[in-house]
């Protein structure tokens, strides 16, 4: 009775390795805010298999931002952003047991406008070293490339963008150029940003 689903697309993802489907998923407490949630089937039923601590005030969200293995423990975990339209902090969850427990943190970051009803605002891009999460900063004008060493968030480089980002794709780019990322950007460019290159900004349709 005191919680809502304040979400649009809950992830399907093998959290633990164990080849069952987990669900992920954003839910609110009334009076306690956002807060991370998963699920799974057992005996055929629908449970909750964990949530995070709520941020603590009502009215306050979180908006996930990626699932992977960034820690390197041999299973995914969950980065999001907290309070994203409001000084937003890059969050990481591990899952242990009946608990999602935050293991890293870091400042300065939104990947939501707010109003908006658009969440991709970040991807992750496989890399030797551990997995990439890109971000955009509080003012959705650079993206931040952020990468776990030694239990800490760490930014490999920061982009900036032609303008306020809207939506941020990752997709594989044909040659040696590797994975690359599209970015629609308020104004209805799209920019194409590829290890090594400059973002290439394109005109809005109809241009």
């Amino acid at each position: 009775e005191d919680q809502v689903f304040e979400d649009r697309t809950p992830r399907l993802v093998d959290l633990d390795g164990d080849g069952k489907t987990e669900i992920i998923a954003i839910v609110a407490f009334a009076r306690a805010g956002g807060a991370v949630a998963i699920f799974g089937i057992e005996d055929g039923k629908l449970v909750e298999r964990a949530v995070s601590a709520p941020i603590g005030r009502s009215n306050r969200w979180l908006n996930i931002a990626g699932v992977a293995d960034f820690a390197g423990l041999g299973r995914q975990q969950i980065a999001y952003v907290e309070t994203p339209h409001i000084g937003g902090t890059l969050k990481l969850l591990d899952w242990q047991g009946d608990r999602l427990k935050v293991i890293a943190s870091a400042s300065g970051f939104s990947n939501h406008r707010n109003g908006a009803r658009e969440q991709r605002l970040s991807a992750v891009l496989e890399d030797q070293a551990g997995p990439i999460l890109v971000v955009p900063t509080d003012t959705r004008s650079r993206l931040r490339m952020m990468q776990m060493s030694g239990g800490q968030w760490r930014e490999l480089a920061t982009l900036a963008l032609p303008g306020q980002l809207k939506t941020l794709l990752a997709q594989s780019a044909d040659g040696a150029s590797g994975p690359c990322l599209i970015a629609l950007l308020e104004t209805g460019e799209t920019a194409r940003i590829c290890k090594g290159e400059k973002p290439t900004p394109k005109a809005k349709p109809g241009n």
